[in-house]
């Protein structure tokens, strides 16, 4: 199938609650078709993204347009690629109204600045390469948070906590 193809095929599924995208050797479908779905609702995965290999194709898949989606789950796998990897998440800038975020495998060494201007309810970290946590503590809405395998991180200080003074009530490590 062509990206064109790919491109009008994903068309046709306006109203998807839930879509997976895992990516192949062949880069098909490609990020960018994302864009197409602006009225995704529900939950969206997309997996392999070390594949990517511009970060401009994570940026046309407007993930900000989709205001219907709730969850999102960003997975990395194998060889970390460190400052593409962060130029591709920067780019994947959610809509403020997505609840839940995943992160498992990010390679970069520092998390985009979005992630701390969100309206997070639930955010999970896993075997991600970064050596710093964000203020998560700045997440005014977040009540669970689950770090695990985050094995360059070598201390959690003050900084951690951001301005806030309440935190979340579910906390696991």
């Amino acid at each position: 199938m062509s990206d064109e193809e790919i491109g009008d095929f994903l068309r046709r599924f306006q109203r998807l609650r839930d879509l997976s995208l895992l990516r192949g050797d062949k880069m098909n479908p490609k990020i960018k078709e994302l864009g197409e779905l602006e009225c995704l609702e529900g939950k969206l995965r997309i997996w392999m993204l070390q594949k990517v290999d511009d970060a401009q194709d994570a940026l046309g898949a407007n993930l900000e347009g989709m205001r219907d989606l709730k969850k999102l789950d960003l997975r990395w796998s194998g060889d970390a690629y460190g400052s593409l990897d962060e130029r591709v998440f920067h780019q994947l800038k959610p809509h403020v109204n997505v609840c839940c975020l995943v992160i498992v495998g990010y390679g970069g060494s520092r998390f985009p600045t979005w992630l701390i201007n969100s309206c997070l309810v639930d955010l999970r970290l896993s075997e991600c390469h970064c050596s710093s946590l964000p203020p998560l503590g700045q997440l005014a809405y977040l009540k669970r948070l689950v770090i695990k395998a985050l094995d360059k991180v070598e201390r959690v200080g003050c900084e951690f906590y951001g301005d806030s003074i309440q935190f979340t009530r579910e906390l696991d490590f």
